[in-house]
């Protein structure tokens, strides 16, 4: 059976469910679902499928993303972290982090060294896009939660790149 994630604002009081197998645009007042996180929804159609339903400010869109992160009050640089990896003394950066989810005002990750991060760390981050242009992307952002090596993170200040990242 399909699964469709539905994403609502804290506020809506509808949700629009789009049919997988006949595109048709079905809304639901939220109080049918009796504030159910998961429901079956059976469309005009005849198709039966499952929702979930996340309630957040913005859409998030699940990426692979390596790049590199420094907490601020550490000493040392972005640019520092590399590691000779051949014999020709080759310097070849290598990722600490890997982005799993990217939001207009967020991100989420996974740490792929041994930092200890903890909620209310500043982070700075340096990635590139998988866009076209592989745009790089430097941001701040502060450590909202930490659960073992996945970290939840605000942005500190809008960026206009991931902005447009999201819409495509």
């Amino acid at each position: 059976m399909d699964t469709i994630k539905a994403f609502i604002k804290p506020d809506e009081e509808i949700v629009k469910i789009i049919c997988p197998h006949c595109r048709k645009i079905t809304e639901l007042p939220l109080n049918k679902l009796n504030k159910k996180y998961r429901s079956k929804i059976k469309c005009y159609c005849q198709a039966v499928f499952a929702i979930e339903i996340e309630s957040r400010d913005q859409f998030r869109k699940k990426v692979n993303l390596p790049g590199f992160y420094d907490i601020t009050n550490a000493n040392v640089s972005l640019e520092a972290k590399f590691v000779n990896r051949s014999t020709q003394d080759n310097r070849v950066a290598i990722p600490n982090c890997r982005i799993i989810e990217l939001s207009r005002h967020g991100l989420s990750l996974e740490i792929l060294d041994n930092a200890h991060v903890k909620a209310g760390d500043i982070l700075k981050f340096r990635f590139n896009l998988d866009n076209s242009a592989q745009t790089e992307i430097k941001q701040e952002c502060e450590v909202c939660h930490v659960e073992g090596r996945h970290v939840g993170c605000k942005m500190l200040k809008d960026n206009v790149s991931i902005g447009f990242y999201l819409i495509d």
